[in-house]
């Protein structure tokens, strides 16, 4: 079967990405058209959650590699890796602080929302299916995707998505409107994250398309990136507690998947610059 051209693996990867990117807009818009208070609260937690969870994760893997006698400068990328989700996870923790005035996080278990294995990211016993099924389908199927992919550039093209499609959310929560002194301050926490992590996957992108497989390898890297990006829109509208119904969001992925939705220029731009 032929080789795919680079130029098809770079578009098809942006595309995806800035797609994904004005899907995940229209479930922020969901979550800022229906807000409460226990929305607020309860996506700020998760998210801390998760940002904690990953820094433990990365934590976790700088220390492996210390103990291996890995290279320093792979031992300072994990070390790097975990102090920018703790630099995320204060700024999460600081804006939930302000907005309960002292008052306990009243959302049970929450932790457990960033309870993950390492050095997998499959999700641990905290992260459980009968209370967050989406963020476990989504950590669960996108673990499973990267352990048992039949190629090696398909591990890099997942991890590629991975990384870089969070950034979508970030963005589109850092372009909600400021009405309100929390949106202020999410606005300001978000544009920092975006900044930091925009290059998460752009910086990997050309470096895959200089690689490009064949068909098959190809085709079967779409397919698993699209599914969870779809998995992902179920994820992020259960955090805000479903701002949107599920029929809602089955058609918002539909029209993602058809790229019936005109992508945001985010990752494309990023490249450009």
């Amino acid at each position: 079967m032929a080789q795919v051209d680079s130029e098809r693996v770079r578009e098809e990867i942006i595309s995806i990405l800035d797609t994904y990117t004005a899907a995940v807009c229209k479930v922020t818009e969901a979550y800022a058209g229906r807000r409460t208070k226990e929305r607020d609260i309860n996506w700020l937690a998760l998210q801390a959650a998760k940002e904690y969870g990953a820094a433990r994760v990365h934590a976790g893997i700088m220390l492996d590699k210390a103990k291996a006698m890995a290279a320093l400068e792979d031992i300072e990328k994990s070390h790097g890796d975990a102090f920018e989700e703790v630099e995320h996870y204060h700024g999460y923790m600081k804006v939930l602080a302000w907005l309960l005035q002292g008052e306990p996080i009243p959302v049970p278990d929450f932790w457990g929302y960033g309870d993950f294995q390492a050095p997998t990211f499959l999700p641990g016993p905290g992260l459980r299916r009968e209370r967050w099924p989406w963020n476990h389908a989504f950590f669960s199927t996108g673990m499973d995707y990267l352990l048992h992919a039949s190629s090696p550039w398909i591990r890099r093209a997942m991890i590629t998505s991975i990384e870089g499609a969070a950034v979508g959310f970030h963005y589109a929560m850092s372009r909600l409107p400021r009405s309100d002194g929390l949106l202020e301050r999410i606005h300001v926490l978000e544009q920092s994250v975006v900044d930091d992590e925009l290059h998460h996957g752009p910086e990997v992108i050309d470096e895959i398309a200089a690689e490009p497989p064949r068909e098959a390898v190809f085709n079967e890297a779409l397919e698993k990136i699209w599914h969870l990006r779809e998995l992902e829109l179920y994820q992020r509208n259960e955090q805000f507690l479903q701002p949107m119904t599920e029929d809602e969001v089955r058609d918002l992925a539909r029209a993602m998947r058809a790229k019936a939705i005109a992508p945001v220029d985010l990752y494309r731009s990023a490249l450009r610059s």
